[in-house]
């Protein structure tokens, strides 16, 4: 069941790219030695194959974006059980058409300092994600995630085992805090150095 306080009308550059239902922004990040590392940005629209919902699991597309610029330097991305010819990555809207390359996220500036600000204020916490909805007026939280998933992301922004930076770090060490437990994570030798 779900309860409905507010409804939420997204910005008209993102009704120019699907009117059915609001794109989200999904933001996952760390909390690490009290800074917000970003380490996955995109956004995901509804097609008529999800019957709008903007979920990658039901059908919908992600255009990844930067971090630090907001605009978006991709294509779009789907689950491949939902691509035609095999096709996951295409450049268009499936099915208004529209590109995505180029452009920024509206109100930028405000959802980075709505991410940044609420990830200090969740310090005690040190992996999540954040899903945002664009209004004309700015940034709308619609839910925080506890340990999102990385499957698909990992397409759009680079595989987390062969990034040697932070974030790789973080889930190696927290593969480490697991040693001596039952787990079924396997990591090829080549990514353990």
């Amino acid at each position: 069941m779900y309860v409905v306080t507010e409804y939420i009308k997204q910005c008209k550059e993102f009704d120019a790219i699907w009117k059915d239902s609001a794109a989200t922004l999904r933001v996952i990040a760390l909390n690490i030695d009290q800074e917000t590392k970003v380490f996955v940005s995109y956004v995901r629209f509804g097609t008529n194959v999800s019957k709008g919902a903007c979920n990658l699991t039901s059908g919908g597309v992600a255009a990844p974006f930067d971090w630090e610029t907001g605009y978006f330097y991709g294509d779009y991305y789907r689950y491949l059980k939902y691509c035609q010819n095999g096709e996951f990555k295409v450049s268009k809207h499936p099915d208004s058409g529209v590109s995505i390359q180029g452009k920024q996220i509206p109100h930028f500036d405000k959802v980075k300092n709505l991410v940044n600000d609420l990830s200090r204020y969740l310090a005690v916490h040190k992996y999540f994600g954040f899903d945002i909805i664009i209004t004309d007026e700015g940034a709308k939280i619609c839910e925080i995630n506890s340990h999102p998933s990385i499957d698909y992301e990992q397409l759009m922004h680079g595989g987390i085992w062969k990034r040697n930076d932070e974030v790789s770090d973080f889930f190696r060490n927290k593969l480490k805090e697991k040693k001596g437990e039952e787990s079924f994570v396997f990591i090829p030798d080549e990514f353990n150095n």
